[in-house]
């Protein structure tokens, strides 16, 4: 029985261009957690007021799942578990800002901004956001399949049948 977890880096050192991707996809979630922390009861009372019970946690819920995601993303040694936990919020992430301004555009009294910044920068609903949305979606996909935390553990496992 292990009591301490094994820290596990990924397999493959990113080299060249690709090293940016998961840099950009960092910076952009720490300016985006930042801002909303900033104006966090503000950013709360964004979402409260269209008063839809998601709705109402959905801030709380989004910046944690944030926080979580950036281990993965500046390869921390973390065991492989919260590796997988890392990589999946930054996933739960965008599936949840595209499921909250789904819930914002089907809502007639609610506030029409999203609030990707909180309230620092206001971001009003419309196809620009759900483009910029879809472009952080496919830089999170592309991030994760970059730092892919399996690459390794499919080597290891080729190896062990080869003997």
């Amino acid at each position: 029985m292990v009591l301490f977890a094994k820290a596990a880096l990924p397999r493959h050192l990113l080299e060249g261009k690709g090293r940016i991707f998961p840099i950009v996809l960092v910076g952009i979630i720490v300016g985006s957690m930042l801002a909303q922390l900033f104006t966090f009861d503000e950013f709360i009372v964004l979402y409260a007021e269209s008063g839809s019970a998601f709705l109402s946690v959905f801030p709380s819920i989004i910046v944690v799942l944030e926080l979580l995601s950036l281990p993965f993303l500046l390869q921390m040694a973390l065991s492989p578990a919260f590796r997988w936990l890392s990589m999946v919020s930054g996933w739960a992430t965008v599936v949840l800002w595209a499921v909250a301004m789904a819930l914002l555009a089907n809502i007639p009294e609610a506030n029409p901004s999203v609030g990707f910044f909180g309230t620092v920068i206001d971001t009003p609903l419309s196809i620009w956001s759900g483009l910029a949305l879809g472009l952080v979606g496919v830089l999170v996909a592309y991030t994760s399949n970059l730092l892919w935390p399996l690459r390794g553990a499919h080597r290891k496992m080729a190896r062990k049948k080869e003997r």
